[in-house]
């Protein structure tokens, strides 16, 4: 009863999300073991069918477990108590189910801009449901390691089965090259931060090599970007790309007049230019600058 109680508010909030305008956006479709066929695919991996295809599932979810299968029936003993120990159910809820609602479902926009892959966001139910199995797992490695031989047992395993994983990332880490934001671009968000309040709207080209500067850095808005690929989940792809159209025609039109109608249309009052972008209308008088280098500048539309 107390569980029941506990979940209703969630309940709820699920069920205006999906059947409210976030359900025009977003859909939620039966689409068991589709992580599984990804996986496949960004290994470039043959499609499989049939027993062949189970099975291969069967070891992607032992893998994707790994030390957690020890804490599954920690957490399943877990949630049988719920009638006492209302938390540690609710927790154990939540990682048991991460694995099942993952590979079953997909979660995703009906649509997708072209060039774009559709991405299934049910793996976040997987990424978020592993930290919390991971509680239970170490209550069930703890509880083996009572006594001394055990604890060397559990020691050995731990680091025999951990060091493979840990391994592999360090190594993947030290051979990514950095891609760091030109240090211009952040001095220039300084200044327009100092000039700006939060959530106006800045122009920029929709350019995909970085997320937008004034988004993540000084937490203002643009009006279109390329680099988020999941535009979808919140707009249509016909909205997408009209405010595309726009947002590019600002930047290539040679009509001045044009250019501001633009501006104020989408309720911008600054512009945002990096490397050798320009301007192609006639900004005499328009632009009061902000930041001025080679690689950033930043004015206000006056």
């Amino acid at each position: 009863m107390k569980l029941a109680l506990l979940g209703l508010p969630c309940a709820l909030a699920t069920a205006t999300l999906a059947l409210g305008q976030g359900g025009e956006t977003v859909g939620v479709v039966l689409a068991p073991l589709d992580l599984v066929e990804v996986t496949r695919e960004s290994l470039q991996l043959p499609p499989l069918s049939g027993a062949a295809f189970l099975a291969w599932s069967a070891l992607w979810v032992a893998a994707s477990l790994g030390l957690r299968l020890f804490g599954l029936p920690v957490a399943w003993d877990a949630l049988r108590n719920g009638a006492t120990r209302a938390l540690g159910a609710i927790v154990a809820a939540m990682s048991l189910s991460a694995w099942p609602l993952g590979l079953l479902f997909r979660v995703s926009a009906p649509e997708v801009l072209p060039g774009q892959k559709t991405v299934n966001d049910a793996a976040y139910l997987i990424e978020q449901g592993g930290p919390l199995l991971w509680i239970f797992t170490g209550i069930a490695v703890a509880t083996f390691a009572r006594s001394a031989p055990r604890r060397v047992v559990a020691a050995v395993a731990v680091v025999v089965l951990g060091l493979p994983a840990t391994a592999q990332f360090v190594l993947k880490k030290l051979d990514t090259r950095p891609d760091p934001i030109p240090a211009a671009v952040v001095r220039a968000m300084d200044a327009l931060q100092q000039a700006s309040r939060p959530g106006e709207v800045v122009l920029q080209r929709p350019g995909g090599r970085f997320p937008p500067a004034p988004v993540i850095l000084i937490g203002r808005r643009v009006p279109y970007e390329r680099f988020t690929p999941y535009l979808t989940q919140f707009a249509r792809p016909a909205d997408l790309l009209a405010r595309h159209e726009l947002v590019y025609r600002f930047f290539h039109t040679g009509d001045r007049a044009d250019a501001l109608a633009i501006a104020r249309d989408l309720g911008a009052r600054y512009v945002a230019l990096y490397g050798s972008e320009r301007l192609r209308f006639d900004t005499t008088g328009l632009l009061e600058p902000i930041h001025e280098e080679a690689e950033a500048r930043v004015y206000r539309i006056k």
